[in-house]
C-alpha cells in the first residue's frame, strides 16, 4: 500500500500523563497536519470521545488514573470504527496479541517512536477518509435522495432472483449495491455481486455465525460488528471485520467490511512463535539435584 501524507487535519487524542512522551509524540507526529486533545482522566476522555470526535486515538499502557484496556474499552464503546494505537512500553507477547484480537489497531514503542507517523497515517487511510458510520449515513442520504431507484431494484430482485439459500430456515441476504472497493477487498467488481447471496462468498464454517450475526442486528440486538472469512476472488481466504447499520423502515442492511487479513496473519504469526519457544523449552534438558 502507498502511504501518503493526510491532507485533512487530523483530529487525535493523545491519553498520556508524561508531559515528555507527550512532547516526543507530538514532534514525531510532525510530518501530519493534525490538532490533539491531551486527555488525563476518564472525565476528559468521556468528553473528548462525545465533543472532539478524534480520528484516531494514542493511548499509553499504564496510566495513574486507569489502564490502557479501560481507556481502549471506552473508546470502542462510544467510537468503535475510530483506530486506537498503544504507546507504551513493551506489555508482552500474549497481551498485544490479546488486544489484537479485541480489535486494537497497532502498537508502537515509546522508546522507538520512528514508525508511529507511518502507523498513524496507515490507521487512517485503512479507515477511510470517512468513518464506517458517515459512510452508511451518506448511503441512507443516497438513498434517500434515489428511493424509486432503490425500490425499482429490491423489486426487480424479488421477481426475478431464485430463493436465497436458508439457513434453518432463514433466508440469506443478498447484496443490493456496493461501492468499487468490493473489488479490492473481495477481488469481484461491484457487478459481479449484485444480486448475489452474500453466504455464497462465505466459508462454510462461518455461515452460522453470519446469518446469526444478521439475525441478531434485525432483532434489535446491540451488535453491530462481527468477523469472518471470506473467499477472494483468486482462491485466497479474507478475513473480513463487518460494520451494520440495519434500517428496519426499508428493511435493508447497510454494510461496510475491513480487511484484515494482515492482521489476522500477525496474530497467526505470533502464536505460532510462541509456540515454538514453548516446545523448545519443553525439549531443553534439565537436571535436579538436593544440596
Amino acid at each position: 500500500m502507498l502511504i501518503t501524507k493526510v491532507t485533512k487535519k487530523t483530529k487525535i487524542v493523545i491519553v498520556e500523563q508524561d508531559r515528555f512522551a507527550i512532547n516526543a509524540i507530538q514532534q514525531e507526529l510532525k510530518s501530519i497536519e493534525w490538532t490533539t486533545k491531551i486527555v488525563q482522566s476518564k472525565e476528559d476522555l468521556e468528553w473528548a470521545l462525545k465533543q472532539f470526535a478524534p480520528d484516531i486515538v494514542l493511548s499509553n499502557y499504564t496510566l495513574a488514573f486507569f489502564d490502557g484496556p479501560t481507556v481502549f474499552e471506552m473508546k470502542q464503546k462510544e467510537k468503535h470504527l475510530v483506530p486506537f494505537i498503544f504507546v507504551c512500553q513493551p506489555i508482552g507477547e500474549e497481551n498485544v496479541i490479546e488486544l489484537l484480537k479485541r480489535g486494537v489497531t497497532d502498537f508502537v514503542s515509546i522508546n522507538n517512536l520512528s514508525t508511529l507517523s507511518y502507523k498513524v497515517i496507515r490507521a487512517l487511510q485503512e479507515s477511510g477518509a470517512d468513518s464506517n458510520e458517515v459512510m452508511i449515513q451518506k448511503l441512507i442520504y443516497t438513498l434517500d435522495k434515489n428511493e424509486s431507484n432503490y425500490t425499482s431494484i429490491k423489486n426487480e430482485n424479488a421477481a426475478t432472483m431464485p430463493e436465497g439459500l436458508e439457513f434453518e430456515g432463514i433466508k440469506a441476504p443478498r447484496f443490493a449495491r456496493m461501492n468499487a472497493a468490493s473489488e479490492a477487498v473481495l477481488g469481484y467488481k461491484p457487478e459481479e455481486l449484485l444480486g448475489k447471496k452474500h453466504t455464497d462468498y462465505v466459508f462454510f464454517e462461518d455461515v452460522e455465525k453470519t446469518v446469526s450475526a444478521d439475525v441478531g442486528i434485525k432483532s434489535g440486538v446491540h451488535f453491530r460488528m462481527f468477523e469472518n472469512r471470506c473467499r477472494h476472488k483468486n482462491g485466497s481466504v479474507a478475513h473480513l471485520l463487518w460494520s451494520i447499520f440495519w434500517d428496519d423502515v426499508r428493511q435493508i442492511s447497510y454494510c461496510t467490511a475491513k480487511d484484515i487479513t494482515d492482521k489476522k496473519n500477525l496474530e497467526k504469526a505470533f502464536e505460532v512463535e510462541r509456540q515454538r519457544f514453548y516446545d523448545l523449552y519443553l525439549q531443553a534438558p534439565s537436571c535436579m539435584g538436593i544440596l
